[in-house]
This record gives structure tokens, C-alpha cells and sequence, in this order.
């Protein structure tokens, strides 16, 4: 797997760090790391360029679930959309058996 120099120099940690405090302030620390966590754990057991893809698409598919539960029936957009992303990612987990 091929990797952007940017994560791999000295930028990349005061980067993040600063990524992850502007988020945090925009939507919620529940949210931020529930989205860098959950879709990490639900990908461990793999590698490779496989672990990658199905990390995004499961990170991916819980947020957009989540946005159209929270516009559909009117829920809060952060809880739902943290609750969404852990159902996903379990499903994600369950399947890769």
C-alpha cells in the first residue's frame, strides 16, 4: 500500500492534532472519534488494501445512514449518527468471518 508523504513526515502529527481539536469544536468529541474509532476496530483482523477500502466503506456507510435516520424522523444528527456507525461497523465485524 502506497502512502501520501504527508503521513509519513513531521507535518502529519501537528496536522491531525489540529484537524482533530477543529472537529471536535464543530461537532462533538462523541462523533469525532466514534468516527476514527469504529470503523478501525471493525477492519482489524485484515490488512492490506482490502482493510483500507472496506475501513471507508464502512466508516462511510454509517455516516450517511446515519444523516438520513437523523433527516428522515427528525433525531439529533450526532447521537444518531454515532449509533448508526457502531451498528454498521458491528455488521462490518460480524460478516468478516
Amino acid at each position: 500500500i502506497t502512502r501520501p508523504q504527508i503521513l509519513s513526515g513531521r507535518l502529519f502529527y501537528p496536522i491531525f492534532a489540529l484537524m482533530v481539536t477543529l472537529s471536535v469544536k464543530m461537532v462533538g468529541v462523541y462523533l469525532v472519534f466514534s468516527a476514527l474509532i469504529m470503523p478501525a476496530l471493525a477492519i482489524n483482523q485484515l490488512s492490506g488494501r482490502k482493510a483500507l477500502t472496506l475501513g471507508y466503506i464502512a466508516g462511510l456507510a454509517g455516516l450517511i445512514l446515519g444523516l438520513v435516520l437523523s433527516s428522515l424522523y427528525d433525531l439529533p444528527g450526532g447521537a444518531t449518527i454515532v449509533v448508526s456507525l457502531a451498528i454498521v461497523c458491528l455488521v462490518f465485524r460480524f460478516f468478516q468471518r
